[in-house]
């Protein structure tokens, strides 16, 4: 599942990746805050266009925005207006579905779908860029996520507006946008060393291609090698990850069982 400030969107897949059930739900008023009910509406949504029950869902990933508190699996304390409450959540989908979702950060969801992407595929070190809510790094090393030893990983920027985008809409451009993003993706460049910047979450209304160019220039300047700077791959890179990583942990349990 994906929750944004304008609904949330679900989808079931069975144990091979075949999607089988996709629906959006919307969240009414932009201040008010998703409601677990409106959650498990999408996803018995998404679970009847598959011809199953809600019930038969058995692994849930819910991508949300901003940070997942590592102790607690559940999303950081905001004082924003329409902050997910995480423990109403987890509380009424233990209630209906006889299981705890999974909670995690839209961009380290984002960066797993990214393996989807033929150019990154197989790649053991990436960076993704996330700009739909405030800029920050997801970090693929190694073939997993780093999170560093007190789980955040990827807050380069202050939180703040920030030049190019406002509200989700264009500001001064992707111009001013790239300006700003460069010193600290180039910075985390040359220590990282990684393959691919993959930029993700842009706003319908921004030209992505315009703007990996101008990043790939400023990163061209200050290091060789540089880092490919890509879009990232089409759709909803935040629920294909959350499809992903539910999958992994039924193929886990699965193997388990076997074993």
């Amino acid at each position: 599942m994906h929750i944004t400030p304008r609904g949330i969107a679900a989808r079931v897949a069975d144990v091979l990746g075949n999607v089988v059930g996709e629906a959006t739900e919307p969240v009414p008023g932009r201040r008010s805050a998703p409601s677990p009910a409106t959650g498990l509406r999408a996803l018995e949504r998404a679970a009847a266009a598959a011809g199953l029950d809600r019930t038969a869902v058995a692994d849930v990933v819910i991508g949300v925005p901003g940070s997942v508190d590592p102790r607690t699996g559940r999303p950081e304390p905001s004082v924003e207006p329409g902050a997910l409450e995480a423990g109403h959540w987890s509380a009424e989908f233990a209630a209906r579905l006889g299981g705890r979702p999974a909670f995690e950060s839209a961009a380290n969801l984002a960066a797993v779908a990214q393996q989807r992407c033929e150019a990154v595929a197989g790649c053991h070190s990436y960076l993704l860029l996330w700009l739909a809510d405030q800029p920050r790094l997801s970090i693929v090393t190694e073939g997993g996520l780093y999170r560093g030893a007190a789980g955040r990983a990827g807050r380069v920027w202050a939180h703040g507006s920030w030049p190019g985008f406002v509200d989700g809409s264009p500001g001064e451009g992707p111009g001013a946008a790239a300006e700003a993003l460069a010193p600290g993706l180039t910075a985390v460049s040359a220590l990282l060393c990684p393959a691919f910047v993959v930029v993700a979450g842009l706003p319908a209304t921004v030209p992505g291609d315009e703007l990996c160019a101008l990043l790939q220039r400023a990163l061209d300047m200050d290091l060789a090698p540089s880092p490919r700077v890509l879009p990232s791959v089409p759709g909803d890179p935040v629920l294909a990850g959350a499809v992903d990583s539910a999958l992994a942990a039924a193929r886990e349990r699965l193997r388990s069982r076997a074993a």
